[in-house]
């Protein structure tokens, strides 16, 4: 039998999930405040995930960086 997790997955054709921030969420949401999880995908989580987190992480950073330069401040 699947968990929730993985039907959830399967359903969404996710590449990867993140249900570490639900807490910081639900507990935002319950005090009536937003939030915003940013995650950056270094690896697949793979045999190769050593090699590939060393060379993909400068570019997330990268990619990071420019996302957050774009949001948004709230000043006026």
């Amino acid at each position: 039998m699947k968990t929730k997790r993985a039907r959830d997955a399967a359903r969404l054709v996710a590449a990867c999930v993140a249900w570490e921030g639900s807490g910081v969420a639900r507990a935002a949401a319950f005090n009536g405040l937003v939030s915003l999880e940013i995650r950056g995908i270094t690896d697949a989580a793979d045999k190769e995930a050593p090699e590939n987190f060393d060379h993909n992480l400068p570019i997330a950073m990268g990619n990071l960086f420019w996302l957050l330069e774009a949001l948004p401040t709230g000043e006026t």
